[in-house]
């Protein structure tokens, strides 16, 4: 059986690059310790993620952008949710989920008060510290820094992208206009704080005027094979010619942030 610790929560990368640009991906890990999967009720390989996103925005071969990367499942623990109590319990807002998103039990039991903290320090307290690291090494270098955590959602909400800024609370305005900007120069489709409105990764930022974090939430039917979205099928394949152009545009918009184009 795996070990906790055998198995690394993050990838980073270019962490002290020039760019004034960081981006988070913190729900694309798919990788769960076996001591993480004892009392599943699923089997851990169809835990739900944003999947295929760790390939998609790790954009570190193409750009010099410092990016931080979940490599465990957000079911170990969910660096998106506030580690507060309660801890364990509804998919949507505890940082150690009992329940998958459509509120089913995952767990023949509730997890103790040991193996939470563990699951804290193993997966939660990792990212933060690597996307800390980050934000501060791009501080040192530039007066304000545009944090994008990275996302993508499966339900039909009739547009590609949404960006969620906390009604304003973690960007300014000028901030988000200009990831708006970027995406729709790509052809991508634009609304922001619809229904995603920005989780706890960009609501850390909201006191930091240094700081833009805005989230990133992309529809899965652009670069998933639409028919494994639309039946909620685990693990659905990727859409080779949606996939490519998708990630061409992605990149295209994170290069013009980073060179601070308007």
């Amino acid at each position: 059986m795996t070990a906790l610790s055998d198995v690394p929560a993050v990838a980073t990368s270019h962490l002290d690059a020039a760019a004034a640009v960081v981006l988070s991906v913190p729900h694309g890990g798919t990788r769960l310790p076996g001591s993480c999967a004892e009392g599943l009720r699923v089997p851990a390989a169809d835990l739900w993620s944003d999947w295929h996103s760790a390939e998609l925005y790790d954009l570190t071969g193409e750009l010099a952008v410092p990016t931080v990367i979940a490599r465990l499942s957000r079911f170990v623990a969910d660096p998106n949710r506030a580690p507060v109590e309660p801890l364990h319990g509804d998919f949507w807002s505890t940082a150690v989920p009992a329940q998958d998103p459509a509120g089913v039990p995952l767990y023949d039991r509730v997890l103790t008060a040991r193996e939470l903290q563990e699951r804290l320090e193993l997966a939660h307290a990792p990212y933060h510290r690597a996307l800390d690291r980050a934000v501060a090494a791009a501080l040192r270098r530039h007066p304000r820094v545009l944090l994008l955590d990275l996302h993508s959602f499966g339900v039909p909400l009739g547009v590609d992208v949404v960006l969620g800024d906390g009604h304003g609370s973690t960007a300014g305005a000028a901030a988000t206009d200009r990831v708006e900007q970027a995406l729709l120069r790509e052809g991508f489709t634009v609304a922001r704080n619809l229904r995603f409105t920005g989780g706890h990764i960009v609501r850390r930022w909201a006191g930091d005027d240094r700081v833009d974090a805005v989230q990133l939430e992309l529809d899965q039917r652009r670069y998933l094979r639409s028919s494994d979205v639309e039946a909620h099928r685990p693990r659905p394949r990727r859409d080779p010619a949606g996939w490519t152009a998708t990630r061409l545009g992605i990149a295209a918009a994170v290069r013009s942030l980073a060179s601070g184009e308007r």
